[in-house]
């Protein structure tokens, strides 16, 4: 059994509890979300994602994207005939009508779930947040939902070290096509390895910056100095 506290757990109880809720909300949803407690807490503290914001028809994929380079345990809200409830809430939610994609939901759940287990594990895990990396080309998603037009980046990141002083920069696709992104930070210029979250787990070692990385659909990339 453990204790666990509904949104972040404040500086003085920080000892008393093993994890915490904290409700996020990506890039291109609205207001300015800084994941301040993520830098400054993340390995006190086992933090997870089971809710939050992201918007319609793509809330579940974008939402455990952005929950999967935080840091979090990435979740979902199951409603009674055993599907997910999918919709921009940052609570509950009617379960009707559906919305969405159950497929591509597990699908990004799964992903980030295999890396935070296997190669992601020191920095997802038990790692301390950095400074945001340097990257180019990462492509905006557009569409119409209603009388409101969304702009979200197809790629979330960010960047951690693990307990040894390794650093990584972890990168999630939530679209349903592979994504390219552009690597220009320098810390990373040097020979790194580079493990994929898709269809399968691979990995892969560059002797120099590879540039350019290709993120696998609803999948993420963990990139890493050797």
């Amino acid at each position: 059994m453990i204790h666990s506290t509904e949104q972040p757990a404040n500086e003085t109880c920080l000892s008393l509890y093993q994890e915490c809720d904290c409700r996020v909300f990506p890039p291109g949803y609205g207001g300015n979300f800084i994941p301040l407690y993520h830098y400054l807490y993340h390995e006190c503290i086992v933090i997870q994602g089971g809710m939050g914001g992201g918007p319609e028809p793509y809330h579940l994929p974008i939402r455990n994207a952005y929950n999967g380079v935080l840091g979090e345990i990435p979740g979902a809200v199951m409603i009674g005939d055993g599907t997910l409830l999918n919709k921009d809430t940052f609570n509950w939610a009617l379960w009707e009508p559906k919305v969405g994609n159950d497929d591509h939901a597990l699908e990004m759940m799964r992903t980030v779930t295999a890396l935070r287990r296997g190669p992601g594990r020191a920095f997802l895990v038990y790692g301390r947040m950095q400074p945001p990396a340097q990257l180019a080309g990462i492509s905006t998603i557009t569409w119409q939902q209603g009388e409101r037009t969304w702009h979200v980046p197809a790629i979330f990141h960010a960047a951690w070290q693990s307990p040894d002083g390794h650093l990584g920069l972890v990168l999630a696709n939530w679209t349903e096509a592979p994504q390219q992104v552009e690597l220009t930070d320098a810390r990373w210029a040097d020979l790194v390895t580079v493990y994929s979250s898709g269809a399968t787990l691979t990995s892969t070692e560059y002797p120099v910056n590879p540039r350019t990385v290709t993120v696998p659909a609803h999948g993420c990339i963990l990139v890493t100095r050797s």
